[in-house]
């Protein structure tokens, strides 16, 4: 076969390969490097360096340091052992995605029995290795926040602006972000490495529990190369995979207690309701056979979105949700590792305009329904070298109408073989004719039609 001919058939099958890839995958794991060095500063080498509850580790070189790559984002335990040495553990060593975390190690002569040398570590003030503004939320810190879910959260962060409005049809579960000054679409949202966002409006509409998220990253300035389509920001979450431990949890919250829109306590009720529960841990315990992760949430707000301009809540401005995420980690071998995981949303919303204010049985209706599947295929080759093959299916629709017709095409009286063609839209805000969400409009557009 030609030289010439050779060479445009591998480079045809590398452009099939591309075409076949996704578009941007966010980075989901995390670099760990250090130096172990005895008490007179002395480096050892041979030393094993293994991340607790991962099937990755390292044995550092002659001069001390080591490298483990490929680590999953989030908190773990480092144990670092060697022979004729007090065994050393550092707990909460908190792992990046798309970073690398440095820690370096000084172990003591073990001349007598000793216990193990416990240590905690902390996030460096400055990240060396970040070439544009960024910012780590851990699942910690979002736990201390008064806020709830990844957009209010981010919301808070120095570069981004939450927009809200009395009518936001951009968001219905947080406020609509704007990053350093762009629009709201020039935002990208990923969850554990794919994108979670509307190709055609560019708009994110998926719910995450709290619960189920270990590190939220915002970068606002500076992208890497991976990051494709985006102008203003890029919002990365990491969510929680079982342990070798069963945990779980089970929160509720309700502001509910005198009434709807009634005081209690001094405060007065928006009917803000939120019930959610986890639980994680190993497939068979006492086994590395893989881990699971389950997480759900319920909710209900009254008036979704609360504002201090009115004394009481707005009516027809409710919400009503259900999210539910999963996670499997499955090692097929030593070397090869599967994830599968999924998550759901749906929220059935109302919005309060004010041209309704005397019909509001017709305020416009809304329902978000989100679907994502995804899996991973981690190879380590080496203790220097690794490769990801991932793949995700997802599906996002809103659906728009008439507060009491919604999806009933029949209940607005258009024929469908003749409206259709006028380009009449179903639902039409700002009707006078309560008996029809759409009244005179249809009437105007009839008679310009010759009807």
């Amino acid at each position: 076969m030609p030289r010439n001919l050779l060479w445009a058939m591998r480079l045809l099958v590398i452009a099939a390969l591309v075409s076949l890839a996704s578009v941007a995958i966010a980075g989901t794991t995390g670099k760990l490097s250090g130096r172990v060095v005895d008490e007179r500063k002395q480096p050892l080498p041979g030393v094993n360096v293994r991340v607790e509850g991962q099937r990755l580790g390292a044995i550092t070189d002659e001069r001390g340091t080591y490298f483990i790559i490929g680590i999953p984002g989030g908190s773990y335990t480092v144990r670092i052992n060697l022979v004729g040495y007090a065994p050393y553990a550092v707990d909460n060593v908190t792992i990046s995605p798309d970073f690398s975390t440095a820690l370096d190690a000084v172990l003591k002569t073990e001349a007598v029995q000793m216990g193990e040398v416990h240590v905690d570590a902390t996030r460096p003030l400055l990240q060396k290795d970040a070439t544009g503004t960024t910012r780590f939320l851990s699942a910690d810190q979002l736990s201390r926040l008064p806020a709830r879910g990844y957009q209010e959260a981010v919301a808070q962060q120095a570069g981004v602006v939450a927009f809200r409005r009395l009518i936001d049809r951009e968001s219905q579960n947080g406020p609509t972000l704007i990053t350093r000054g762009g629009r709201a679409n020039e935002t990208a949202y990923f969850v554990d490495g794919f994108s979670q966002q509307d190709p055609l409006t560019g708009n994110a509409t998926t719910a995450i529990n709290d619960n189920a998220i270990q590190e939220v990253v915002l970068l606002n300035g500076g992208f890497n190369a991976e990051y494709g389509r985006i102008m203003s920001g890029v919002v990365n979450v990491i969510t929680r995979q079982g342990g070798s431990r069963y945990q779980g949890s089970l929160e509720g919250m309700s502001d509910n207690v005198g009434g709807f829109g009634k005081a209690f306590l001094g405060t007065r009720s928006y009917d803000y309701n939120l019930y959610d529960g986890s639980l994680g841990g190993p497939l068979i315990p006492g086994h590395d056979a893989g881990s699971f992760y389950l997480s759900g949430q319920r909710r209900w707000q009254g008036d979704r979105n609360p504002v201090a301009g009115f004394d009481y809540p707005l009516p027809s401005n409710s919400l009503s949700g259900w999210t539910g995420q999963g996670k499997l980690d499955l090692p097929l071998t030593k070397k090869i590792n599967f994830k599968l995981g999924g998550m759901w949303s749906f929220d059935d919303w109302r919005e309060y305009l004010n041209q309704y204010r005397f019909d509001l049985d017709h305020a416009p209706r809304y329902q978000d329904t989100n679907r994502s599947l995804t899996g991973q295929l981690n190879h380590t080759l080496s203790p220097k070298s690794y490769y990801s093959l991932g793949a995700s299916y997802f599906y996002t629709e809103r659906k728009r109408g008439d507060g009491m017709y919604f999806d009933n095409v029949a209940a607005y009286g258009l024929n469908p073989q003749i409206d259709f063609d006028l380009a009449i839209p179903w639902f039409w805000p700002g009707t006078s004719d309560p008996g029809s969400p759409l009244g005179h409009v249809l009437d105007s557009l009839a008679t310009l039609h010759g009807g």
